[in-house]
C-alpha cells in the first residue's frame, strides 16, 4: 500500500509538470483547427476488431522495443488479418509475443481479456494483467492504460482506484487517447483525484484536437450509442428497406434520405460511398439541387469516385442554379481554396454567407472560421462566435471544436472552463474510440455478455454516459447487483440522465448491495420526478403514501400520481388504481377526523356498546350522509334484480 502510493505522488508530480507545461499550447485561439476543406485528414475508418486487432494503431516498423524475429511475425499477423485469416494471425501473435514483440504481447492480454473470434486463446484475466504488466514496464501507454481499467474496474484483480490513477496518467502522458479520455473524466467529476477544470481541460483538449484534426465532413461515421433498455432500435431496419424500396421506385426524397444514409453510415449501417453516389445520381437525374450538390461534393473529395474537379463543379453551379444551400456551400468552398477554380475570397463569402444563412450548419461552420481568421471582408470575432454557435447548435462537430477553444481562451467571449470542457468533451466523444459501441452493442444482440459488459466498461471509464448505463445494464442482466453496477448507475446520473436515478434509488431502498436506506430511495426517485421521469413521480407518490423515507402525506402522494398519469400513457393505469386507493383513504382520514361531519367521530371513538344516545349523537348532522348512503344501496339492490339471468324455459312436450 505504502508503494502505491509513494508510486501515485510521483506519478500526479510527473503529471502535473507535464499539465502546466501544456497549458501553453492553449492560446489566443489562433491554434483552432484548420478549414475543412479537401486537404483535411480523413476520419479513422471503423474497425469492428479496434481492440483485439489494433491493426489501425500499432506500427510495424517500431525497431527500438521489439525484438526482430518477432517483428516478422508481427507484420505476417496484421496481412492474416487483411485476409481475415484469424487461425493464422493468433498463430503468429502467440509466436511474435513469446520473443518478446511489445504489441503482439498486448494484442494477447487484449484477447485474454476479451476473447477472440476462433476460441483458440481463452480468456484468462490473469495472463491478460501479466502480459500488460511486462509492456508497462517498457513504457507501453496502451498497456498502461488497460492495467488503470483492470484496477479501477476490479477486472481480474482486486480494484484499487489509486493504482488505476497512476496507471492513467503514465498512459495519458505516453499519448493514450483512452487513458486522457478517463483522467479527463475523472477530474472533470472528482473522482479519486482532486476535482480540477483546468486539469480536464487539458486532456479533453488534446483528444479533442486529434478528433478535430481528423474530422471529416464527408466522411465522418456517425456512430449510434444505442441504450439496452430503449427497444425502439427494433425498428431501423425496417425503416430502410422502406426508404430504400421507394428510393428504388423513383422516390427523390428517398433517394436523397438513402443517400446521405450511406454517405455518413447512420441506423447501424457503415459509411458506403458507392451506394451514395448511386443514390445522389439517381435523384440528380430528376434535376434535384440537393441530390447535385452532394455528388459534386463526392468528386470534389474522391469519395466512391475518382476526383474530378471539373464535374465537381458542373454539378456544383446546377446545384446553385436551383438554389440549394448545399450546393451554395460546396461551391464556396471550391473558391475559398481555388480548387478547380482560381481562388477568389469574395465570392467564396457570397456563397458560403447565403448558405449559412439558409441554415446549412457546414456553411456556418466556415462562414465563422472566415470571419475568427480574417478572410471575410472584415476580421469579426463576434460574428465568428455567433456562427460557430449556430453551427454547434446542429451538432457540427468543428463548430462545437471552434466554439470551445473560443470559450477556453476567452476570445469574444469571458474565459468559461466549464463551458469548454463541456464542449469538448462532446468532441472527444465523437473520435473513433465511439467505434467501440458497435462491437459492445453486436456482442449483446450475439449474447456475448461478458465480453459486452467489457467493451462498455472501457468506454464508461473514458466517461460516455450511455456506456455507463449500459455497463450497468449487463452486469444486472448477468444476475449482479453488486458495487459495480451501482458505481455505473451512479455515473450515469451524475451526467444527468434520469432513469438511473431511479435505479439507484431501488437499489436503496431494497439493499442491494447497500444498506437499506428508504430516505436515499425517496432522494433518488425525487431527482428522477423532476426530470419529468413518470417512473420517479410514481415510486415518490408511493413513498409519500406510505411514509417510507417521508413523512406520509396523500396529498403529496396524490398530486404525484396525478403527474405521473398525465407524463405518461404506460402510467396511467397503475397511477388510475393508485389514486382510487389514496382518495379513499383521504376520505377515511377526513371521516374520522371529524373533518366532514364532526360527530361522525362517534362511530369510532365508541368504548361500548351504542346506545339510543349513542345512536341519535350519530344521527344528529348526518341525515344527508345517511340518507345518500342508504339510497346508493338501495339502488345496488334494484340493479341487482333487473340484472338476475333468467332460467331458460322448459322445452316443449313431445
Amino acid at each position: 500500500a505504502l508503494a502505491a502510493r509513494l508510486l501515485l505522488c510521483v506519478a500526479l508530480l510527473v503529471g502535473f509538470a507535464a499539465l502546466s507545461v501544456s497549458q501553453v499550447a492553449i492560446q489566443d485561439g489562433e491554434d483552432r483547427v484548420k478549414d475543412n476543406g479537401v486537404d483535411s485528414v480523413p476520419a479513422q475508418e471503423p474497425t469492428v476488431s479496434h481492440y483485439t486487432s489494433e491493426a489501425n494503431k500499432l506500427s510495424a516498423d517500431d525497431s527500438t522495443t521489439n525484438s526482430p524475429k518477432g517483428q516478422v511475425d508481427f507484420v505476417e499477423a496484421m496481412k492474416a488479418v487483411e485476409a481475415d485469416d484469424w487461425d493464422l494471425h493468433n498463430r503468429l501473435i502467440l509466436a511474435a509475443a513469446e520473443k518478446g514483440h511489445v504489441q503482439a504481447r498486448h494484442i494477447l492480454g487484449m484477447m485474454h481479456v476479451l476473447g477472440n473470434a476462433t476460441e483458440t486463446i481463452p480468456v484468462n484475466l490473469t495472463r491478460g494483467l501479466e502480459l500488460f504488466t511486462m509492456n508497462a514496464e517498457t513504457g507501453n501507454s496502451d498497456s498502461q492504460f488497460m492495467l488503470g481499467f483492470m484496477y479501477a474496474t476490479g477486472t481480474g484483480v482486486n480494484s484499487s482506484q489509486a493504482q488505476a490513477v497512476v496507471y492513467y496518467t503514465f498512459a495519458a502522458l505516453g499519448g493514450s487517447m483512452e487513458a486522457q479520455m478517463a483522467l479527463a473524466f475523472r477530474y472533470h467529476t472528482g473522482l479519486s483525484v482532486a476535482k480540477s477544470c483546468d486539469t480536464a481541460l487539458t486532456f479533453y483538449r488534446r483528444v479533442a484536437d486529434a478528433v478535430a484534426a481528423g474530422a471529416s465532413t464527408l466522411s465522418s461515421p456517425m456512430v449510434e450509442r444505442r441504450r439496452l433498455s430503449d427497444k425502439s432500435f427494433g425498428g431501423s431496419e425496417d425503416i430502410l428497406n422502406y426508404y430504400l424500396l421507394h428510393a428504388e421506385r423513383g422516390d427523390v426524397q428517398a433517394q436523397n434520405a438513402m443517400g446521405q444514409v450511406y454517405l455518413h453510415g447512420a441506423h447501424g449501417q457503415q459509411p458506403n460511398p458507392a451506394e451514395a453516389l448511386r443514390m445522389f445520381r439517381w435523384a440528380a437525374a430528376k434535376n434535384d439541387a440537393q441530390a447535385q450538390g452532394y455528388l459534386g461534393m463526392m468528386y470534389a473529395h474522391g469519395l466512391g469516385v475518382a476526383q474530378d474537379n471539373k464535374t465537381a463543379i458542373e454539378f456544383l453551379e446546377q446545384s446553385v442554379a436551383g438554389k440549394s444551400p448545399i450546393g451554395y456551400a460546396a461551391l464556396g468552398q471550391m473558391y475559398l481554396h481555388g480548387q478547380g477554380v482560381p481562388r477568389d475570397l469574395k465570392k467564396a463569402f457570397t456563397y458560403i454567407e447565403k448558405a449559412a444563412q439558409a441554415g446549412n450548419a457546414e456553411a456556418q461552420y466556415q462562414l465563422g472560421a472566415m470571419y475568427h481568421d480574417g478572410l471575410a471582408p472584415k476580421r469579426d470575432l463576434g460574428k465568428a462566435l455567433n456562427y460557430f454557435t449556430l453551427a454547434s447548435q446542429q451538432s457540427h462537430l468543428l463548430g462545437i471544436y471552434s466554439l470551445a477553444v473560443m470559450h477556453a481562451t476567452g476570445t469574444a467571449v469571458p474565459r468559461s472552463c466549464d463551458v469548454a470542457v463541456g464542449l469538448l468533451k462532446n468532441v472527444a466523444e465523437r473520435g473513433p474510440l465511439s467505434l467501440l459501441f458497435h462491437d459492445a452493442y453486436d456482442d449483446y444482440e450475439e449474447e456475448q455478455y461478458e465480453r459486452s459488459g467489457i467493451l462498455y466498461l472501457l468506454l464508461a471509464e473514458m466517461g460516455f454516459e450511455q456506456a455507463q448505463f449500459n455497463a450497468a445494464y449487463v452486469l444486472e442482466h448477468q444476475g449482479s447487483t453488486g458495487g459495480l453496477a451501482l458505481y455505473n448507475w451512479q455515473r450515469s446520473a451524475k451526467q444527468g440522465h434520469v432513469a438511473a436515478h431511479i435505479r439507484i434509488g431501488d437499489y436503496y431502498y431494497y439493499g442491494w448491495n447497500t444498506t437499506v436506506d428508504p430516505a436515499a430511495a425517496a432522494a433518488e426517485y425525487r431527482l428522477a420526478a423532476e426530470g419529468h421521469s413518470a417512473h420517479g413521480m410514481f415510486n415518490l407518490a408511493w413513498m409519500y403514501e406510505h411514509g417510507e423515507g417521508l413523512q406520509c402525506d396523500l396529498h403529496l402522494a396524490k398530486r404525484y400520481y396525478d403527474q405521473a398519469m398525465v407524463t405518461a400513457s404506460e402510467a396511467q393505469l397503475a397511477s388510475l388504481i393508485a389514486l382510487a386507493i389514496v382518495r379513499a383513504k383521504i376520505l377515511w382520514d377526513d371521516l374520522t377526523a371529524g373533518r366532514l361531519w364532526p360527530s361522525l367521530t362517534a362511530v369510532v371513538t365508541l368504548s361500548s356498546v351504542p346506545t339510543l344516545t349513542d345512536l341519535d349523537r350519530v344521527i344528529e348532522g348526518n341525515e344527508v350522509l345517511i340518507a345518500c348512503v342508504l339510497f346508493f344501496f338501495l339502488l345496488l339492490l334494484l340493479l341487482s334484480r333487473r340484472l338476475v339471468v333468467q332460467p331458460p324455459a322448459p322445452a316443449p312436450a313431445p
